[in-house]
């Protein structure tokens, strides 16, 4: 919970020595404070705390899990994540897609809209810039 102010509605993220900030506009903000009450305020995340943001849900017990061992909200996994891709996707009718499908779609929309090769690798953090090259290719044919 410290990379969130909802005072000032931004999120930091931190990677590799990296430390980026962004700006939240209204709606995802509302959608951040109405996910916090709905978890019990004994499992809830404290704010200004290492407590992850969002943490796991058991669906068996229909309950928000909590790492007694850490005393902290169990943190939201990775193949958590993509459960919940799955399932969203599956609901609505899509097509299967996944994480990687849907970066590859956003660099290729920011490829097409002609926007700078430095821009897009600093945005998805490219280390090359022969990254881009599918892209690129792609946009040509």
């Amino acid at each position: 919970m410290s990379m969130i102010n909802l005072a000032q509605s931004t999120i930091e993220f931190k990677q590799d020595g990296h430390r980026n900030i962004y700006k939240l506009s209204d709606e995802p903000l509302q959608h951040v404070l109405t996910y916090l009450k709905t978890i019990d305020p004994l499992k809830r995340p404290r704010y200004l705390s290492n407590d992850p943001l969002f943490i796991s849900f058991n669906n068996r017990s229909n309950d928000y899990q909590y790492d007694y061992a850490n005393e902290q909200p169990k943190r939201l996994s990775t193949r958590g994540i993509q459960e919940m891709m799955k399932d969203e996707v599956r609901l609505a009718g899509l097509r299967k897609l996944s994480a990687k499908h849907l970066r590859n779609s956003c660099i290729l929309d920011h490829v097409l809209s002609d926007r700078n090769d430095k821009e897009i690798q600093r945005y998805f953090h490219l280390s090359h810039p022969h990254s881009l090259h599918r892209y690129k290719v792609y946009k040509e044919s």
